[in-house]
């Protein structure tokens, strides 16, 4: 992530003991923000993760004699769980990289430690936004295909084939 390193070069040409103290303030914000939703979302995965390992190693949930109706059932509840968590996980990536090119422009405000106030750094990256164009073009086409393959009725197919595959090849059941 090339604004990292940006930030990192940044950070140790600048001399923090002149600067402005509503500055600073607004600085040490965006770096707790970004601290707060880190926790947070350690802390939705790790629930989601736990309730996803709760429902699929019960079982008790899993019925032999109607395992597509239980796995689609268990689809319903463990994608719903895993969803929430995988969103918030993407707001905080995207806020991140938000957060962190204001706290660039405002890290330039600050002064320099040297007397050159030139900075190695752009902050223009096309390269970068057009990776996160194609990344996230891909996600939402994926995520589409996935939820128009859950509703039409393609978990029932894909568990139905999984099924007769392992009882006519495998020899199970």
């Amino acid at each position: 992530m090339p604004s990292i390193n940006i930030y990192k070069v940044l950070y140790s040409k600048k001399d923090f003991s002149r600067c402005d103290e509503n500055l600073l303030n607004d600085i040490y914000a965006h770096q707790k923000k970004r601290r707060l939703h880190s926790i947070i979302r350690t802390v939705v995965l790790s629930i989601s993760s736990i309730v996803f390992l709760i429902y699929a190693l019960n079982g008790a949930v899993f019925y032999k004699e109607t395992i597509n109706d239980t796995m689609i059932h268990a689809m319903y509840v463990l994608i719903p769980c895993l969803a929430v968590s995988f969103c918030y996980t993407l707001f905080t990536v995207y806020y991140n990289e938000k957060s962190i090119k204001q706290e660039l422009e405002l890290i330039k405000q600050v002064p320099s430690a040297t007397d050159n106030s030139a900075d190695d750094c752009s902050s223009s990256d096309m390269a970068g936004v057009k990776m996160h164009i194609i990344r996230f073009s891909v996600l939402f086409i994926a995520l589409f295909i996935l939820i128009y393959g859950f509703i039409s009725g393609g978990t029932a197919d894909v568990l139905t084939k999984a099924a007769n595959i392992c009882t006519e090849c495998i020899g199970l059941g």
